[in-house]
This record gives C-alpha cells, structure tokens and sequence, in this order.
C-alpha cells in the first residue's frame, strides 16, 4: 500500500527478504575465489554430446563468485537443450555477478532474491 498521501508525494516502502535457506552452498573467499555452480553442454571427444540441467529451489548461495571477473556464482554457459530453474533462490556476498547466463535459452529465473553482489546482479550475453 502507497504511503503517498501521508507523506507529500513520497513513496516510503521497504522490501523484507529473507535470505537464509536449509541447503546452502557457501563459497570459501581464497584469493577472491568463491564457489561456482556452473551448467553447460558439451560435446566429448567420442561426439557423445552431455546435457547440463540445473534445478535450484529454495537454495542459498553465499560468497560464491570470482572478483572482477564473468565467474558468477550461478553461471551458465552454452546450455540449450534442458530447461534450467532457478526459483525461491537467495544469493547474497557475490564477489562478482549473482548469476548469469551466456549463450544459453531456456534458462527460468522466478521469486529469487540476487542482493549483495558487486557488479549488476544479473549477467546476460547473447542468451
């Protein structure tokens, strides 16, 4: 509900987000490496081609990421073939990009909160 009328014009909400889960996936910072959840296909030297599919729900990630790099930590990199879900997700302490996403499609990202990260939030390239 708007808090307009009460206060001149001025708009004063706030968002309440609760960030800690049951399963977590927490990255060591060593050298301004954290951990990476990384998806991709890949085609193996035999031609066997392997399908990466990723189904995150009601997960935290914390300090996970590479500082100043496109290392996020949720990454995904040339998936195409499997629908990946991201859903209910807390990420928070990236030292870089919450998530993204390159060269991939089918990639759902729904009712997940990306705070903290030193870059924009969201990474997306030819997706």
């Amino acid at each position: 509900m708007s808090t307009a009328d009460n206060y001149n014009g001025v708009d004063m909400r706030g968002e309440v987000v609760l960030l800690t889960r049951n399963v977590k996936v927490i990255g060591d910072d060593t050298d301004s490496w954290g951990g990476q959840i990384v998806v991709s296909d890949n085609i193996e030297n035999s031609g066997v081609k392997r399908s990466g599919q990723l189904t995150l729900d009601h997960v935290e990630v914390y300090n996970c990421s590479q500082m100043n790099t496109f290392r996020s930590a949720i990454r995904f990199e040339g998936v195409n073939n499997l629908t990946q879900v991201v859903r209910n997700v807390a990420v928070h302490g990236s030292l870089s990009w919450s998530i993204s996403s390159q060269f991939s499609s089918n990639v759902l990202i729904e009712d997940s909160a990306f705070i903290g990260a030193r870059q924009i939030g969201l990474h997306v390239l030819t997706s």
